[in-house]
């Protein structure tokens, strides 16, 4: 059975915008989707109410949370960012406002190395360099330290786990610390079949 998840962002800062969040809700309900998942994590955005910053404040997820419980008939994941002291709290201030499960993390805030013979950023536009997400392997061990703060808090909890997944040895790191489910990203971007490849390879691996 296929699963249909709709990943949907907008901004909270007036009602107008927190209404946005109903209207893409039900767009994508009326598609079929099966679940939602708010993305309260993007590293990219640079309003106080967007993205990680969402994810870093818990009046602003209680907001956003209630909001699309308003109008969602499916189940409300909320993808959390891992840029918190303790990320458990993000994660109770989600739960009490009605989401049905957790997933995280998402990318990591860094800044590409400096080449040492041009002494500039390895990856920049025109010389120019911002903070970004850095995803894949390099955030596997800190993503697993993120996720058991919750789910030690929260046993009885719904969790998702991603990061620095591409098999299944991996995807088993998130499953005994209790996520029932694990997401890969990196991995489809580093392989144009990843289709057939990575979840072939996710398959063999529980037999």
């Amino acid at each position: 059975h296929k699963v249909l998840v709709a990943s949907i962002m907008a901004g909270s800062e007036n009602d107008k915008e927190v209404n946005h969040w109903r209207e893409l809700a039900v767009a994508c309900q009326e598609q079929g989707v099966d679940a939602f998942e708010l993305n309260l994590s993007c590293p990219h955005m640079d309003r106080v109410d967007m993205g990680s910053n969402i994810g870093k404040n818990v009046q602003l997820i209680d907001t956003v949370v209630r909001a699309v419980k308003d109008v969602a008939r499916k189940p409300v994941w909320v993808k959390l960012t891992p840029t918190t002291t303790n990320i458990a709290k993000e994660a109770e201030a989600a739960f009490a406002a009605g989401a049905d499960a957790i997933s995280s993390s998402n990318t990591f805030t860094s800044l590409p190395p400096i080449d040492q013979e041009s002494l500039e950023f390895e990856v920049n536009v025109d010389g120019k360099v911002s903070y970004g997400g850095l995803g894949g392997p390099a955030i596997m061990p800190l993503s697993l330290a993120k996720m058991a703060q919750m789910t030690t808090q929260f046993p009885a909890r719904s969790f998702s786990g991603i990061g620095g997944i591409s098999e299944f040895s991996q995807a088993l790191n998130y499953f005994l610390l209790g996520c029932g489910t694990a997401q890969v990203c990196t991995a489809a971007m580093l392989d144009h079949a990843i289709g057939p490849n990575v979840i072939k390879g996710l398959l063999s691996g529980m037999q």
